[in-house]
């Protein structure tokens, strides 16, 4: 066999692959044959039965495709083994001859794992942030739950609104000197016009900008007028900065009142007292400030190596891992509520964004992987048993339906892989220099 090898890319190369005829070329023609002497039906003759020329004659483009595949599959494996070839993905195969007489060719287009040098790992620079909670950060935490359990109450004749108290209004805007907006901007909708719309009174979130604030101090039947211009990010291309003069009635005052911390309160949140309660949120957001200080240092870490490493990404891998990337970065911005529609005129920035993010993540996984090898880290059977328990857990089935299904799936070497990365970015965080 002859192989000629051709860089085309930094991670990819062509392979063009020469078998002469002979005994391999024949054992792999037997071997396509082999199925169809077996099953193949031909009228008149009994399954398995049928002559061999026969067969030959009647299957002879499947046989063929399928003896062109297992050449192609034998000398690939033969190829990338006396090459000593990485190979990450196969791209295409083209080119396929084969004969039993005259042998074959091929030229099949990988992927392989880019050659590159290890940065300094150790001492890697890692801010130092204190992460201490203290007594006024407990003594927030406490007031904004009291402010999540908070109730209204029926309104009560006279009330005024305070900051975070419920009103119930209707409004009307007009512009350019009195003009309603919603003859002005016919699909203006709730910016335009509203009844019986709520609002929170000095809360700064009301779809139209300043309503909020203006409610403070209002009381049922009382009208309120100010002026606005709406965002420039407006949804509606007409609405964006446009000054609008809104005429507001108050409706309703429902004030706002957040329960006493009392024994029955306690009990509700099954805690003895204040003291207690204290302490549980102390103990929560210690442990939120310990899980966003480890990301921060990972993710310090792997910027510093992807930085100071010189590494080109597989295409494949890119591609595969930029797809990835968009679907993630589409269903976040979803659920932060954009639409489709506003998704489709930012396309350019959401490739861009999701290829360099997925960039990063490759690069960052090559290197790990190289600092485990370096550092001869290893992960144990147990360690993978715990990790499969962990994710069977998450689903919601049994270990063995996970083993089952990872080992369906083929995917035991990537569990394997992704635990041995994880031991070295440990590694290296344990190796960390504080600065």
């Amino acid at each position: 066999m002859n192989v000629e090898v051709k860089d085309v890319g930094p991670c990819r190369k062509v392979l063009h692959v020469t078998m002469p005829a002979g005994e391999g070329i024949a054992k792999a023609y037997e071997a396509a044959l082999r199925p169809y002497l077996a099953q193949g039906a031909v009228q008149g003759f009994r399954k398995g039965k049928v002559p061999r020329a026969v067969i030959e004659r009647q299957f002879e483009k499947g046989i063929l495709e399928d003896f062109s595949q297992q050449v192609v599959q034998q000398g690939y494996r033969e190829a990338v083994s006396e090459l000593k070839l990485s190979v990450v993905s196969i791209v295409k195969v083209e080119n396929e001859k084969a004969s039993v007489a005259a042998g074959a060719e091929f030229d099949v287009t990988v992927d392989v794992q880019p050659e590159f040098a290890l940065p300094k790992y150790t001492d890697v620079p890692i801010k130092k942030e204190d992460i201490a909670v203290s007594e006024e950060q407990v003594e927030g935490q406490v007031q904004r739950m009291l402010e999540s359990m908070a109730n209204f109450k029926e309104p009560q004749e006279g009330d005024v609104a305070a900051v975070r108290d419920a009103v119930k209004v209707d409004y009307r805007g007009t512009v350019d000197g009195g003009q309603p907006l919603a003859e002005a901007v016919p699909d203006a909708a709730e910016a335009a016009s509203a009844e019986g719309a709520w609002c929170m009174a000095g809360d700064q979130g009301s779809a139209i900008p300043g309503m909020s604030e203006a409610l403070v101090g209002a009381s049922a039947g009382k009208e309120v007028e100010f002026s606005t211009t709406l965002p420039e990010s407006h949804a509606n291309e007409a609405l964006r900065s446009r000054t609008v003069h809104y005429t507001v009635t108050v409706k309703e005052v429902r004030r706002r009142e957040v329960p006493a911390m009392d024994e029955a309160f306690f009990k509700r949140l099954g805690v003895a007292d204040e003291a207690a309660l204290k302490t549980a949120m102390r103990q929560r957001l210690e442990a939120e400030r310990m899980a966003y200080d480890a990301r921060r240092r990972h993710d310090e870490m792997a910027q510093y190596l992807i930085r100071n490493t010189q590494i080109e990404v597989p295409e494949s891998l890119l591609e595969q891992e930029t797809q990835e990337s968009v679907k993630e970065l589409v269903q976040g911005a979803m659920r932060q509520g954009m639409t489709k529609e506003e998704l489709g005129g930012h396309q350019a920035e959401v490739l861009e964004t999701a290829k360099a993010q997925a960039a990063g993540r490759i690069k960052f996984s090559l290197i790990m992987s190289k600092i485990a090898e370096a550092e001869k880290l290893e992960v144990s059977p147990e360690e993978i048993d715990k990790a499969i328990a962990a994710s069977a857990q998450q689903r919601g089935i049994s270990v063995d339906a996970m083993k089952k299904e990872i080992a369906k799936d083929r995917r035991m070497g990537e569990i394997e892989f992704t635990l041995r990365n994880r031991k070295a970015a440990q590694w290296v965080l344990e190796h960390a220099k504080e600065v």
